[in-house]
């Protein structure tokens, strides 16, 4: 691909909730895919349908839609005179039952964000109003909200224009470039024509803000002292109509403004016209968002309150501000005895360092439950008792908004291995909150580094009761499905576990739970037998994978067991799975023979 990839959009795309590829269309073959697609696996993307499709893109230059048994999406070219196309696919099924996820909330340093999601409670989940906040590389960040018209697929059609919104921004383009491409997709996207969008994008360095708007009011700035004005506005077209006329604008901004997009929602209210309205929505924000005492997120609520009252909206509204907060953060760094009543002082120093970083209040709880377990790891762990010792504790910040923290001491702290009671946890929780640890023991000592990606962006979805949206939770999330099986035991120092039957999507996810607890987070050696697996799926060879990585950040090595002829050890021969793990294929059982009742663990 000609265009550079910042490793920020990168991240927004791994973590997408729809199936995207990135595909060579001449040769038909994927140069790229997103977490969602590689967990579901090759089924989707190489099916007649879709690669007939995407030979067509690459060759005609000419979008389509696709309609699969289970998924739908589309097939576009991407442009810039090479042959890459874009297939973006989405659950029917699931699309239409809740509607579409919640944005993947990010923000940047210098940056708060807030999104406020108000949706009439007499109307249906698959609403189609969206908003988006979405890193980019430079410390820049993309805003962008929608409104997508009411029809038979309208979660259908959202989903499928947010993730070509994601796909045309991680290609490095403009604004302008952007809403053009957007607007040719929803041409030829099922329900997706008509739908009226906002995209700007804010560099907090420069202070610039670049933005573009298809059939949709421009953004609203903010100053410090509560003057607001509405942009000028771009005069494109709705997606999908004519050629669009899509022309960005720029406009400079000052220390401590705040860009507000928002949908129609917020004019078209009951009572007096939209013009009107507009003005009552320019002086609401002055207030609000200038009003001492007040969070982005808290603002964006009173906003909606002062324009719709206690009465209901007569559609649904969205509403996305991002207020500059510039600073030049230091990092913080911290050396104190390996005690723990330095646990506290420690905790108050890095909750003001996250304060200052923007973080938002899950980003707190998250950064200071898994680097309190590190630091409590270190002084409990490090220095027999008696003995003096210390413990160093560093956090920075990222250009892309990504917290590191940096533990280390200097004794001889070793991991806990097979602890059946309650310790030996801590590792567990920590992988299981954040985006990335590493354990890295030596004679030296042990240093610990954890890194979060603030998820600075208040999410606020509510209906006209001021309930707060409630997301649906899997019920026995930690059962294995029928057809699957594991069957654990203690060996020595290592645990050992027979899988059997089917390792697909549903069992991986279930088995990983369960592995990672057996194993502390991967700090106790682990043995996995598949000689018993009748179909290892690709999420099954990323659970491997992702095993074989927990266990190398904690110092030990995976063993992996294929039968001879299965098709385990077929897949397995040509994952590379070798060069992370132990793999050894085998002509029947190894020799440690299975769990009895008696000795075996139970998943938990």
């Amino acid at each position: 691909m000609s265009r550079n990839v910042g490793l920020t959009a990168l991240a927004a795309f791994e973590s997408a909730p729809l199936l995207v590829w990135l595909v060579d269309g001449l040769r038909n073959e994927p140069l790229g895919a997103n977490a969602a697609a590689r967990a579901h696996g090759a089924a989707a993307f190489g099916g007649p349908e879709v690669r007939a499709a995407v030979t067509e893109a690459a060759l005609t230059g000419q979008a389509s839609k696709i309609t699969l048994e289970q998924h739908a999406g589309a097939v576009t070219p991407l442009l810039g005179g090479d042959s890459a196309v874009l297939v973006v696919l989405t659950d029917l099924s699931e699309a239409l039952r809740t509607g579409g996820e919640a944005p993947e909330a990010h923000t940047v340093p210098g940056v708060a964000v807030a999104g406020v999601h108000r949706v009439n409670a007499s109307h249906s989940a698959a609403a189609g109003d969206f908003y988006e906040a979405i890193p980019l590389d430079g410390g820049r960040i993309a805003l962008a909200v929608g409104d997508v018209g009411a029809t038979e697929d309208t979660a259908g059609a959202m989903a499928r224009l947010r993730g070509a919104l994601l796909a045309y921004l991680l290609a490095g383009m403009g604004v302008e470039e952007v809403m053009a491409n957007l607007g040719r997709f929803a041409g030829r996207s099922a329900g997706a024509a008509g739908s009226t969008a906002s995209l700007a994008v804010l560099d907090p360095g420069s202070l610039r803000l670049d933005y573009v708007t298809a059939g949709h009011p421009p953004p609203l700035l903010i100053g410090a002292n509560g003057t607001s004005r509405a942009l000028a506005r771009t005069g494109g077209a709705p997606l999908g109509y004519g050629d669009g006329g899509y022309r960005a604008q720029t406009a400079q901004l000052s220390d401590a403004d705040t860009v507000l997009l928002h949908t129609n929602g917020l004019l078209w209210l009951p009572g007096p016209d939209a013009e009107r309205n507009a003005h009552l929505l320019l002086r609401s924000a002055g207030q609000r968002l200038t009003e001492t005492g007040l969070t982005v997120e808290q603002a964006g609520r009173s906003i909606i309150e002062d324009l719709a009252g206690p009465g209901q909206l007569r559609d649904e509204a969205v509403l996305l501000a991002a207020r500059l907060q510039p600073s030049s953060l230091a990092p913080l760094a911290l050396v104190v005895p390996a005690r723990p009543e330095q646990l506290r002082p420690v905790r108050r120093q890095f909750q003001e360092w996250l304060a200052a970083a923007g973080a938002s209040q899950q980003d707190v709880e998250i950064l200071q439950l898994t680097s309190g377990e590190a630091m409590t790891n270190a002084i409990e762990h490090a220095y027999p008792p008696g003995t003096d010792g210390q413990v160093e504790f560093r956090a920075s910040l990222d250009p892309d908004g990504t917290v590191q923290v940096d533990i280390a001491d200097h004794g001889g702290w070793v991991a806990p291995r097979h602890d059946r009671g309650s310790r030996g946890r801590g590792l567990l929780l920590m992988r299981q909150c954040v985006d990335e640890l590493r354990v890295s023991p030596s004679e030296h000592g042990t240093s610990v580094c954890l890194r979060h990606r603030l998820r600075g962006l208040d999410v606020a979805e509510e209906d006209d009761n001021g309930l707060l949206s409630a997301f649906g939770v899997p019920q026995d999330g930690n059962r294995l499905p029928s057809g699957a099986d594991l069957r654990t035991a203690y060996v020595g120092e290592r645990v050992h576990a027979w899988l059997s039957g089917e390792l697909d999507v549903a069992a991986a996810e279930v088995l990983g739970r369960q592995l990672a607890n057996l194993t502390c987070g991967g700090t106790v050696p682990l043995s996995v037998d598949l000689s018993q697996v009748g179909h290892l799926s690709s999420a099954g060879v990323t659970l491997l994978f992702e095993l074989a990585h927990q266990a190398s950040t904690a110092g030990c090595r995976l063993h992996v067991h294929a039968a001879t002829g299965s098709s385990a050890a077929y897949v397995l021969a040509n994952t590379g799975l070798h060069a992370v793990a132990e793999v050894m294929v085998v002509a029947s059982q190894p020799d440690e023979s299975q769990p009895s009742p008696a000795t075996g663990i139970p998943p938990s």
